[in-house]
């Protein structure tokens, strides 16, 4: 069935096989042939992700393109295909900032430096709180690691250091969560293209998820996908989305996924495995809208930003990251500042 995320960006999930979406009286309709399953208003509506065979009528296609609503096509493993947006185009005058921005390497390693040294706090913030209650000496160690590459990251540090502390980091992340996650979960470390164990199924549906998100944000704001600052243009990808999600990954699909895992939220017998090493690991149903509801939840958890007075949610910080990149674009006196996950001990920790 469908599922609506209770975000201030609505995001409607469609999923159940053969459904279709329509208008109707000022409702979004699913529908399975001439049966409505259900229906939204349309102003709850502002973002569609369709799994696997589910279509948009002609009318739908339409409204979503009058109404700049993207529609994000995956698969049913949660592998992206592609996107429907609006023909409305990124701003020349923003693009022109972001080119100019780009062939200035000290101001690309000033947000990649940013970039990384956010990634590689959240990812201790999020051991940490861990660990408080673990005690373990396996995990303490890989945070210490953790510790030791972020101190390294220093402002000589060309992208390929970045990039090379960055991969180190995850290496000493992974083995620290192999150690948080119950041995039922099979999760013996990171893996992707197919994803072949529970945990690592649950890691790329959040990771692509964030990813279009983050792709919404940049777009709604005018700013071209494609023209990144840290990760290398490829032709068809969309960079900076790649870019500002990795200050987000340990915040929310890192943290939630550990969640889902020691609370048994997803149970391992909702996973279909296979011998075939080729072959993906693949979640239920069941499974997969469970997930989708407790990613819906982090996204809309209130959250304390330094920025603001009062709480705001963890959609809302993305979107307030992408404005901040445009604020820096701007202009070039003003330095981008990343998103680290606040403590009372930020500026003690030796992370800050």
């Amino acid at each position: 069935m469908a599922t609506r995320s209770p975000l201030f960006l609505e995001t409607l999930y469609v999923q159940e096989q053969g459904t279709h979406l329509g208008l109707n009286a000022g409702r979004i309709e699913v529908r399975r042939y001439k049966e409505v399953l259900q229906s939204f208003p349309c102003e709850w509506v502002k973002q569609i992700m369709l799994f696997g065979r589910c279509t948009l009528t002609s009318g739908m296609v339409d409204y979503c393109v009058q109404n700049k609503i993207p529609v994000m096509f995956l698969s049913l493993t949660g592998r992206y295909r592609g996107c429907l947006y609006s023909h409305t185009f990124p701003s020349i005058r923003m693009i022109k900032k972001q080119l100019k921005l780009y062939r200035s390497y000290e101001r690309r390693l000033q947000i990649a430096r940013s970039i990384v040294s956010a990634k590689l706090y959240n990812q201790y913030y999020v051991l940490m709180r861990r660990n408080n209650r673990k005690k373990s000496i396996a995990i303490s160690q890989q945070i210490n690691l953790i510790q030791q590459m972020n101190s390294q990251v220093q402002p000589e540090n060309n992208l390929d250091v970045l990039r090379g502390y960055e991969g180190r980091s995850a290496v000493a992340f992974f083995e620290a969560i192999y150690e948080c996650i119950p041995p039922e979960y099979q999760f013996n470390g990171r893996n992707k293209r197919p994803p072949r164990d529970p945990i690592n199924v649950l890691l790329s549906l959040g990771y692509t998820l964030l990813f279009q998100y983050m792709e919404s944000f940049i777009i709604s704001q005018g700013l071209h996908p494609a023209i990144g600052f840290y990760h290398e243009s490829m032709s068809r990808f969309s960079c900076l989305a790649a870019d500002l999600m990795e200050e987000f990954r340990s915040p929310v699909v890192d943290s939630l996924v550990l969640t889902i895992a020691n609370k048994s939220i997803i149970k391992p017998e909702e996973f279909t495995t296979s011998a075939d090493q080729s072959r993906p690991c693949e979640l239920s149903e069941s499974g997969r809208k469970r997930f989708l509801m407790e990613f819906s939840k982090k996204m809309a958890q209130s959250y304390r930003h330094a920025d603001f007075p009062d709480p705001v949610t963890m959609a809302g910080c993305m979107g307030f990251q992408v404005r901040r990149l445009k604020k820096s674009l701007k202009d070039p006196e003003i330095p981008y500042t990343s998103f680290k996950m606040r403590t009372r001990q930020n500026e003690n920790d030796g992370m800050g």
